[in-house]
């Protein structure tokens, strides 16, 4: 099978968060086809966990 590696980033306003959804992709002779991508969580490494 073939793969394809994608990054990106984004400025959150909170130490954390989710993100989930899905990429359309397409393939080189034109078909377009959904890929899921399972929530996960978003936590900043700069931040202190505290246990209650």
């Amino acid at each position: 099978g073939e793969s394809y590696e994608y990054t990106s980033g984004t400025p959150l306003p909170t130490p954390s968060g989710i993100m989930g959804g899905s990429y359309e992709m397409e393939r080189q002779g034109g078909e377009r086809f959904d890929i899921a991508i399972p929530t996960f969580s978003l936590d900043s490494p700069a931040e202190t966990v505290r246990l209650h």
